[in-house]
């Protein structure tokens, strides 16, 4: 792939995108926003962000999805827990991200985790919000996660690999 302008839009129902190429290694995540994600995004259920070219129909190179949630108290560190008041913790999920492999390794999931940071910054100026949370599909994507962005891991019963970042920490990285 040559050099091509990118930039992150917000997903609209009403502005054609071509995603019948991407294809990011996991099934999963291709089929998701193929199928799934402008219903999921018109419910309501999550909003999704898309990395695109500058062509006259965009070209999806990557993506990822945010909603509100929560998560137990119980599984942060005791340093952390002592912050908040209630059992749950209030909080947005990033919920899906994917790199088109044509352009993994050049830092476009790295910038893609930062733009959701920025939104859920600015969330967080209107709202109750603690933490961004983020649970990595498998072990290969801890590092990242953990060590590369700065979250922070959660305790889990399951062999999940949960992290958080307290919206205090996000300022730093922005």
């Amino acid at each position: 792939m040559g050099k091509v302008k990118l930039e992150i839009v917000k997903f609209s129902p009403e502005k054609p995108f071509d995603v019948e190429n991407f294809y990011c290694g996991r099934p999963e995540l291709d089929h998701f926003l193929k199928k799934q994600l402008a219903a999921q995004h018109a419910a309501n259920v999550l909003k999704a962000y898309l990395l695109v070219t500058d062509d006259d129909i965009p070209e999806v190179m990557g993506f990822y999805t945010i909603a509100g949630g929560s998560y137990a108290k119980s599984t942060m560190t005791r340093q952390y827990q002592k912050q908040v008041p209630h059992r749950e913790t209030a909080c947005i999920t990033l919920g899906r991200l994917a790199v088109d492999k044509r352009i993994a390794g050049r830092g476009m999931g790295t910038q893609l985790v930062l733009h959701a940071l920025r939104i859920a910054y600015a969330a967080a100026d209107a709202v109750g919000i603690y933490a961004v949370m983020v649970e990595a599909k498998d072990e290969t994507l801890v590092p990242f996660y953990r060590d590369k962005m700065g979250f922070i891991p959660l305790k889990t019963e399951t062999g999940e690999y949960k992290f958080f970042i307290p919206v205090t920490s996000i300022a730093a990285l922005l």
